[in-house]
């Protein structure tokens, strides 16, 4: 669970309690905290890792991918093989068939470009779909943790970007 996961980023010195005060300057800060608010800081790349399913989303999401490229690799052969026997042959075609020959490979090389999207699509939406619970059982039991101990706010470690903030 994530409880567990902080408790060992905690040991580890990856995850972090700080209490901070404001500082008091002419320029307003970026962020207000009251004097005292406890800081948290969580590594969330090692959250996201090592949440259960993870590991499982992410086999799935290759795999897929693998699939695709597999498709898109033999359309791109096909494609290549059209060109390379227009090149060899063309001295000989007359201009007709020159024409729908390149429009042949025009209309497979369009293709394979809208094929490309569509897989690439199809993949951001499969990555959401799988993903998204994760991220959303994280935030959940982040923003638990945050409640029980009080914190202010979560900061990713690395990024500095507000993981869990009270609002």
């Amino acid at each position: 669970t994530v409880i567990a996961v902080i408790a060992t980023m905690a040991a580890a010195g990856q995850a972090q309690a700080q209490t901070t005060t404001p500082p008091a300057s002419a320029a307003a800060p970026a962020l207000k905290l009251p004097p005292g608010a406890t800081i948290a800081y969580v590594n969330s790349t090692r959250l996201i890792e090592e949440a259960p399913g993870s590991r499982e989303a992410t086999t799935t999401i290759q795999r897929e991918m693998e699939k695709y490229r597999a498709e898109l690799a033999l359309l791109e052969d096909s494609i290549q093989n059209m060109i390379t026997d227009y090149e060899q042959k063309q001295v000989m075609l007359s201009p007709d068939a020159k024409k729908k020959q390149q429009d042949a490979i025009n209309a497979k090389q369009t293709a394979f470009r809208n094929r490309t999207q569509l897989y690439d699509q199809n993949m951001q939406k499969r990555q959401q779909e799988l993903v998204q619970p994760i991220l959303d059982r994280i935030n959940k039991q982040l923003e638990a943790i945050r409640k029980e101990h009080n914190l202010a706010i979560i900061l990713d470690q690395r990024t500095g970007a507000i993981v869990q903030a009270d609002t």
